[in-house]
């Protein structure tokens, strides 16, 4: 037994079964299938997963309740087991969009471009870390390079996250969120 989760139910206020999900690893302890059933025990959507040598996962696929492939995504990694590429498929085949990720020195992900199927630009994601690796700052820019959002992250003296500030493109604050530890 290596404590994975094989089976998750939910269930309707009156008790009756609304749907169950079960899940089958291989022998590293990788989720190599997740399917979801209704109530009626039929099959209503099927994910299988692949996964390197190293344990990185490299291929999703999501199948509709008829078997027909619903989406898939592939991924690379670098030798420093970082996801370097995303590539989201449609289900004729067809490629949705692609994710390209930079990491710094200490694995840290600084930057994530996605890209349009035509290979056009989407929206770009940057990040900044502090010198324990902590995430201060998270961006979005849009396609033309304007900001269309930003999150400064504060944390304390052991790494606590003590606040989130979201910030809208033109600098105003939308929303602030405070914790507090014991």
């Amino acid at each position: 037994s290596q404590g994975n989760k094989i089976e998750e139910a939910s269930y309707n206020s009156d008790g009756s079964l609304k749907q169950k999900e079960l899940y089958k690893y291989d022998s590293q302890g990788n989720k190599i299938e997740e399917a979801r059933y209704d109530s009626d025990a039929c099959l209503d959507w099927k994910e299988l997963c692949k996964y390197d040598s190293q344990g990185n996962q490299i291929e999703s696929a999501s199948y509709n309740s008829d078997g027909s492939l619903g989406s898939k995504y592939l991924s690379k990694y670098d030798s420093q087991g970082n996801e370097i590429e995303e590539a989201s498929y449609n289900s004729d085949g067809s490629l949705d969009y692609k994710d390209l990720s930079k990491y710094d020195s200490q694995g840290n992900k600084i930057e994530r471009a996605s890209y349009k199927s035509n290979g056009s630009l989407g929206g770009k994601y940057l990040y900044k870390h502090d010198s324990q690796g902590n995430k201060i700052e998270e961006a979005y820019y849009n396609s033309d390079g304007s900001l269309n959002w930003k999150y400064l992250h504060k944390y304390d003296s052991q790494g606590n996250k003590i606040e989130d500030a979201c910030y809208n493109g033109d600098g105003s604050l939308n929303r602030k969120y405070l914790c507090k530890y014991d």
